[in-house]
């Protein structure tokens, strides 16, 4: 019904000309109170249904809601009809194992830089080959190689790459198919118990573990350590800063039970949708941070209302349908435009983007409806708990006593001489006098800050995602130091002749060799980071010795091994074949970026002159094209979500200036929250206050400014609406445009600023987080509602609006003034 009543509002708010003026207000009036009245009365009516809903729910949560934590995946599908897609996609059609295996890194390091060339590694590396073929589903391991193993069948060349230069540390990989998450897991541990358990001397050497399964698994380990901390820490200093603004003990039952609800039923629900659709790993933390923020803002909203009516002598059921007409319209339009913010991002067509569009967007819905529904529910049946009588006559009786007591009218006069020396009536009273002094100002701060957005670099770096001080960060940044980061995400070039045998002739040996040379010639490639069936070990393979080794009449060591690898690398009817790359630098790094882009540059040359069709496949090629399609996109995205953001703000106010100034404003928090990120993550000014945390980190991950300026607008939106609501309540009841400011600030900057504080110890859980693209996210969000709810909300918008008077209601006429003193 709260929603047909917003819709409504839209429609009967524009003037029909055929009805008087006078006829359409009152009919207006008669519809809107009538919807209002109705809602309450349907609240008031199914109050016990409602909660017995809630429980049930509640109860399905708790009992299937975890689950979640295990059905998220940090899994990126390529954006359909993107060259990574189809590359991807002819690659698991003409080479299914590539597609489908991954690896296992172990490095074993001598931490006295004593050479890693002995016995003692030489016996260890053959004791976990022997123990690796009994593991219980060994058919999944596809291959283990090793600098001693290698040597074993005399290929020291390829040897050579598994040992680092200073002779300190050596490769074991492990290559294995993905049949089961369940077996996947399993191997890992394995694994893990084998390293440990065969016999090493563990002083002189650490043994690392790494691979994408395993940064997956440590990845989602941190995420609950974060859910953790945000339960035993960060909530409770949320919900105790919302405790000092109602200033209602039993009151604080509500904020938390809506908050239990509103966190279960949002994992129930994304647990469902885990089986239709993929969801990253990081999204819990997201949800977490967004149910506390959000659900403490709406009760915050909810119930400072219900305290006021209540202190002003309503009784319990009147207070509260002031409440739903008052704040529960604020926080419906508001929530449901930030749902819809989030909801959009659905139609990315980048997996990553929508799971975190999906998972945000049925956070806020779901938060939004229980505040809605259970919390009225709540305080209508168990009114006689929360509506306290002896609490109103209390009251009551003081400001009787006050009234006839001349030493408290003293007492209220010297507190009122306090309060008048700095309060909100002050603030704004300042702002309105000073108002085009305080634009100014703002534009000059703003304006260096905010320039640096055209500097913004994005980027897909793993150390983005690695939970920092843990063994998987270790153990990659020992991988990047002491051997090719590419090993761990190989990319591969494929070639397609489209003839059967066409791969096995020597044109396309040539042909071939001339474009890895001038790749190599033309990129970052060195010789040796290409292997395939004309080019090994750094050289060319001639043809005439290919043939020979290929021959069914030569069996010695160099042809079995030959034959095996063109089994590898080529498909069976000889028309494809496969040159696997390991990059000297990190596959998802800014390099990486610029490489890919250049070779498939490269490639339509190569592909015009020599007939193949070329494609360039794994690697971070998914990740890759999600970035730029994603970059591509973004500006239609911020252009629609503006348009309906005033679109429901016009509908909701009947002003066409009131939106246009929200969004100016909103995109200057948006802006200068941007710069500032910039400045901190991308050019380094405060690396010398948190060098542990900083240190290497010198740009944006991709997905924070997308999921960060949905948050940033939506939360802006919100405070910006519970504001201009009061401003517009006091303004119709008869106070000038200036009046209604002042009042409007008084009654709402305590609250908006509490949200403030609030939302900044929810987010606070990200800006602690040991992955950066947490602290990232949680640096932009809470400086962000800081700077929104201190200044820009409370000080910069009744500056604005004290210069727009009339205008801002514009077209709409608002009701003659017949106030103007501030009580």
């Amino acid at each position: 019904m709260v929603l047909r009543l917003c819709l409504y509002k839209g429609v009967v708010m524009f003037r029909v000309p055929t009805i008087k003026i006078a006829n359409t207000i009152n009919i207006f009036w008669v519809v809107e109170m009538g919807i209002v009245d109705i809602y309450n009365k349907y609240i008031k009516k199914f109050k016990i249904p409602i909660l017995v809903f809630w429980i049930i729910i509640l109860v399905l949560g708790i009992t299937f809601g975890f689950n979640f934590f295990d059905r998220t995946e940090n899994v990126v599908e390529p954006p359909l009809y993107t060259d990574g897609y189809k590359a991807q996609q002819f690659l698991e059609q003409e080479f299914p194992e590539r597609a489908n295996s991954t690896s296992l890194i172990i490095i074993i390091k001598s931490e006295s830089n004593r050479s890693i060339l002995n016995t003692e590694v030489q016996n260890y590396t053959f004791a976990l080959m022997d123990k690796l073929d009994k593991f219980e589903d060994s058919q999944i391991i596809k291959g283990v190689y090793s600098y001693y193993g290698l040597q074993a069948i005399n290929q020291s060349d390829i040897a050579q790459s598994f040992v680092s230069e200073n002779l300190t540390s050596t490769l074991i990989i492990v290559i294995y198919e993905v049949e089961d998450k369940k077996v996947e897991a399993d191997l890992i541990d394995y694994v893990e118990e084998t390293v440990s358990e065969i016999n090493l001397n563990h002083e002189e050497y650490t043994i690392f573990l790494t691979g994408l399964a395993v940064m997956d698994r440590d990845f989602s380990i941190a995420i609950i350590d974060n859910l953790k901390r945000m339960d035993s820490f960060i909530l409770p200093i949320a919900l105790i800063v919302l405790a000092l603004v109602i200033r209602r003990l039993k009151l604080m039952i509500l904020p938390l039970v809506s908050i239990a609800i509103s966190i279960f039923t949002t994992f129930l629900i994304l647990y469902g949708f885990t089986y239709i659709y993929t969801i990253l790993s990081f999204a819990p933390s997201i949800v977490m941070s967004l149910v506390i923020a959000i659900s403490i803002d709406y009760s915050l909203f909810l119930l400072t209302r219900y305290r006021e009516e209540v202190e002003k002598g309503k009784d319990n059921y009147t207070a509260v349908s002031l409440m739903n007409e008052h704040s529960g319209h604020t926080i419906l339009v508001s929530g449901l435009t930030l749902a819809v913010c989030f909801l959009g991002l659905m139609f990315f067509p980048v997996n990553a983007i929508a799971s975190l569009g999906l998972s945000a967007g049925v956070t806020v819905v779901v938060t939004l409806f229980t505040n809605l529904t259970f919390t009225p529910a709540a305080l209508l049946t168990f009114g006689k708990f929360f509506y306290n009588e002896k609490y109103i006559k209390k009251i009551e009786k003081k400001i009787e006593k006050m009234q006839n007591n001349g030493k408290n009218k003293r007492i209220k006069q010297n507190i009122k001489k306090i309060k008048k020396k700095i309060n909100w009536v002050t603030i704004t009273k300042f702002s309105q006098k000073y108002a085009i002094a305080i634009i100014l100002l703002v534009l000059v701060i703003a304006i260096p800050i905010s320039i640096n957005v055209m500097k913004m670099d994005l980027s897909l770096e793993n150390k983005h995602l690695l939970p920092r001080n843990t063994q998987t960060w270790d153990a990659y940044a020992l991988l990047e130091d002491d051997f090719k980061a590419g090993q761990l995400l190989p990319y591969y070039l494929i070639f397609q002749t489209n003839e059967t045998n066409g791969v096995r002739t020597p044109d396309f040996f040539t042909n071939s060799q001339k474009i890895i040379a001038n790749l190599s010639q033309e990129t970052m490639l060195t010789n040796e980071s290409i292997t395939g069936i004309s080019w090994l070990n750094g050289q060319a393979i001639p043809w005439f010795y290919a043939s020979m080794l290929l021959n069914p009449s030569v069996s010695d060591g160099d042809s079995v091994l030959y034959k095996q690898m063109w089994i590898n690398y080529a498909t069976s009817d000889n028309s494809s074949a496969l040159f696997e790359i390991i990059t000297p630098f990190d596959p998802q790094g800014k390099e990486a970026l610029d490489w890919v882009k250049h070779t498939r540059e490269l490639m339509e040359d190569f592909e015009e002159e020599f007939g193949y069709k070329i494609f360039l496949a794994g690697g971070a090629i998914f990740w890759i094209d999600s970035l730029e399609t994603t970059i591509s996109l973004f500006p239609y995205m911020i252009l629609t979500v503006v348009l309906i953001v005033y679109v429901l703000i016009v509908i909701m106010f009947r002003s066409l200036f009131i939106p246009l100034r929200l969004l100016i404003t909103i995109g200057l928090t948006l802006s200068w929250i941007f710069g500032l990120a910039v400045l901190v993550f991308e050019q380094n000014v405060l690396d010398w206050l948190f060098p542990n945390v900083l240190n290497g980190v010198n740009s944006l991950y991709w997905i924070v400014p997308i999921i960060s300026f949905s948050i940033v607008l939506g939360l802006g939106l919100d405070y910006d609406i519970f504001l201009l609501s009061r401003i517009s309540e006091y303004r119709k009841k008869g106070y000038s445009d200036r009046s209604a400011i002042i009042k409007g600030v008084e009654k709402t900057g305590t609250i908006i600023t509490a949200a403030g504080i609030i939302m900044a110890i929810a987010f606070s859980g990200l800006l602690i987080s040991s992955e950066m693209i947490l602290n990232q996210i949680g640096f932009i969000l809470c400086i962000s509602v800081l700077v929104d709810t201190f200044f820009i909300r409370t000080i910069l918008v009744p500056a604005i609006m004290s210069l727009a008077q009339k205008w801002n209601w514009w077209p709409k006429k608002m009701p003659k003034v017949t106030k103007e003193e501030i009580e």
